[in-house]
């Protein structure tokens, strides 16, 4: 509660405050991923450039599905009572919008998914063995995805800062 007063009263632009709930994040689930993914491609034996691809996958992931949970915590609040991790009179609007963010989550894989499947098939029909399509296309999604985020984001600060008040509202309320 008084973190979300405080972000508020800040002079700070509201993409900015979502881009660093966003990169706080990162290092955690990043290093998490980042040593699974290396780990098991020196495990199941990955060829270089497949390993490389899913490292730069992961952050077209994290970049996807950023917008879907900033869109989330923008729209569906949920107050939480003091000291629990009970939330306090939830709406069931919020119920819903939150479960469709979670059908939207493998959307985050989407790109790592049509980047390999494209390695894939040229393998299998076009006989390119050998070429490191799926690092190529990734390297292709990359940029294309980082610009929309950014997009995005600026369009969900402007949500934030119109709906700060009816956030404050939602997460100042405490359970009785």
């Amino acid at each position: 509660r008084q973190g979300f007063r405080a972000y508020v009263l800040m002079p700070a632009q509201r993409r900015d405050i979502l881009l660093g709930k966003n990169l706080g994040i990162l290092p955690i689930a990043g290093t998490l991923s980042g040593l699974l993914i290396v780990f098991m491609g020196i495990a199941s034996g990955l060829h270089v450039s497949h390993v490389i691809a899913t490292l730069l996958q992961v952050v077209i992931a994290y970049l996807v599905y950023y917008p879907i949970s900033n869109y989330t915590s923008i729209v569906a609040p949920v107050g939480m009572a003091i000291g629990t991790m009970k939330p306090v009179s939830i709406k069931f609007t919020s119920v819903l919008i939150q479960f469709v963010a979670l059908f939207l989550t493998p959307l985050a894989l989407l790109p790592a998914a049509i980047a390999l499947a494209a390695e894939l098939l040229l393998g299998s029909f076009g006989g390119m063995t050998g070429m490191p399509v799926y690092l190529l296309l990734t390297v292709i999604e990359l940029p294309f995805v980082i610009g929309c985020y950014w997009i995005v984001l600026g369009m969900q600060g402007t949500l934030l800062q119109q709906r700060e008040q009816a956030i404050l509202d939602v997460i100042s309320k405490v359970a009785e």
